[in-house]
């Protein structure tokens, strides 16, 4: 009898371990599959709704996103340009323009840019973060608040990094 026991007791452990192994080894690698492996069979909007927050909060799509990102070599930066103008009203000021992507293989995810204001010999540099996909040989338009100065200053602009990842 002892040693029924403990071959079930054993058989138990095995068989509970290959199963814990199953599940570990075949679960959501990320948000995508967890979307698919989680809604099989669901037929609720609510049930979807709560699977769909719970796979978005193991898998934060910026972070996949985050992850494939990096800093674009000074080659790949000088493939990227646009035009862009000062808008100065009263009380505030923006600036918006276009950026072209010229890589053929490069999505950009994310600029740097310093906007300068000159008055006389005064001038002042502020970088500004512009989150833009800019997909590759195409353009895409941008819209920034920024530090209204001095009245009568002109306003310029220039490229200081960017990240991107592949296509």
């Amino acid at each position: 009898m002892k040693h029924v026991t403990a071959l079930l007791l054993i058989s138990l452990v095995f068989s509970s371990q290959s199963v814990a192994d199953e599940w570990f080894n075949s679960g959501p690698k990320s948000y995508d599959d967890c979307i698919l492996k989680s809604m099989k069979g669901i037929n609720s909007d609510r049930a979807a709704t709560l699977i769909a927050r719970s796979c978005l909060k193991k898998f934060p799509r910026n972070a996949e996103k985050k992850d494939k990102s990096r800093l674009l070599t000074k080659e790949e930066l000088a493939k990227v340009g646009g035009k862009a103008q000062a808008n100065v009203y009263v009380d505030s000021a923006s600036f918006e323009g276009d950026i072209y992507n010229g890589n053929n293989n490069l999505i950009i995810d994310e600029l740097i840019i310093g906007v300068v204001a000159k008055a006389g010999k005064i001038s002042n540099t502020r970088e500004y973060k512009v989150s833009k996909t800019v997909n590759p040989l195409s353009s895409k338009s941008f819209l920034i608040t920024i530090i209204k100065e001095s009245d009568g200053s002109n306003y310029s602009w220039h490229l200081i990094e960017a990240r991107g990842h592949a296509d």
